[in-house]
């Protein structure tokens, strides 16, 4: 084999094995929050301290790809709740934890994700999910029942406005989660009105960004599941023209009239601003990288090894040298005798 040949096999190995042990040679990549997913109970647990609520977590990458191997930890401001930290994800990505609590009430939760392999991985999804936890001694006999989201509408002013159906039991208040995923609800307030309130405008939000929007109702027992999800794209402020100004040739005494100002404007139902939480840089897909490389690489061999055997099968050939440009072998012209011979001198004396 050429030497060429051994070096570029030899290549084409070190990236073969970079792609089949990735963990192993590169560095894994960093978990997206956007990709990856949770899993909570349906319905409020009771807050008795010994009924677990079930949360599972998937970690996936910027490519959508598990991440396997990272720990997973959670906490969250409930002093009483208990997790089974922590918890190391599988092959799918999967870690499932259990949670008690002795507080009635919704428990943000935030999760913090331990990469082994690279620390400048390490992420944390600050208060990424809820889990509510209900009193079995409050005087009630259940949580309200879910309500109905009927609209949410824009209203080209970075906002959008949600109205939903009152829930049939008491109510105490009224709570809203959203997100920027179906089904992964990172923003969101804990109480946006009491019984009665049907309508509720949420601002701060990302112009022509997509929103899913879902609402609850509590009482003393607890929160009650989620109604059903809706979305719409955030509008922003449309631009202000500029007014054109046409000179006047006379200047104007203007009279300058004061108009009177409210002793107070407010706007009801309108969300304090809750900022966007930064994006976290992903790493770079080593992977995609390495496929790339590969390719080229037996691409290359396979032109390499068809030129070769091209060129056993066909050997050039050297056409013949023309022979030399030889004057046939003629004897000499020699005058005849007497014909402009000079004459011979004889050495007689």
């Amino acid at each position: 084999m050429p030497e060429k040949m051994k070096k570029l096999t030899a290549f084409l190995v070190v990236f073969v094995a970079v792609l089949i042990f990735p963990a192993r040679i590169l560095a894994a990549n960093a978990v997206s929050q956007s990709n990856s997913a949770y899993s909570t109970p349906s319905s409020p647990t009771p807050a008795n301290g010994t009924t677990t609520a079930s949360i599972t977590i998937t970690l996936r990458d910027s490519g959508n790809s598990p991440i396997v191997g990272d720990q997973i930890s959670l906490t969250t401001s409930d002093s009483s709740a208990v997790f089974n930290n922590s918890q190391t994800t599988n092959s799918n990505g999967n870690a499932t934890f259990t949670m008690t609590s002795t507080n009635v009430g919704i428990d943000s939760i935030t999760v913090n994700v331990t990469d082994t392999s690279n620390s400048s991985n390490n992420r944390s999804f600050t208060n990424w999910f809820n889990v509510t936890f209900y009193s079995t001694t409050a005087g009630c006999s259940s949580v309200p029942s879910a309500p109905i989201l009927d609209s949410v509408v824009s209203n080209s002013n970075y906002q959008a406005t949600l109205t939903w159906t009152d829930s049939a039991n008491p109510v105490s208040n009224y709570l809203i989660s959203f997100g920027i995923a179906s089904g992964s609800y990172i923003y969101g307030d804990p109480n946006v009105g009491g019984q009665g309130t049907t309508t509720f405008t949420v601002g701060s939000l990302t112009g022509n960004k997509k929103y899913y929007f879902v609402v609850a109702a509590s009482n003393n027992c607890g929160a009650s599941a989620f109604s059903n999800e809706m979305s719409v794209v955030a509008e922003p402020v449309p631009a202000t023209p500029v007014p054109t100004v046409e000179p006047t040739a006379t200047p104007e005494t203007l009279t300058t009239v004061s108009s009177p100002t409210p002793a107070s404007m407010t706007e009801e139902n309108v969300e304090t601003p809750t900022p966007e939480p930064a994006v976290q840089s992903e790493g770079i897909n080593f992977r995609n990288l390495a496929i790339i490389f590969i390719v080229s690489g037996v691409v290359i061999i396979g032109l390499v090894i068809f030129l070769q055997k091209r060129g056993k099968k066909n050997p050039p050939t050297i056409p013949p040298m023309p022979p030399p440009n030889i004057p046939p072998n003629e004897p000499p012209l020699i005058p005849p005798f007497g014909e402009n011979t000079p004459p011979q001198q004889s050495n007689l004396v």
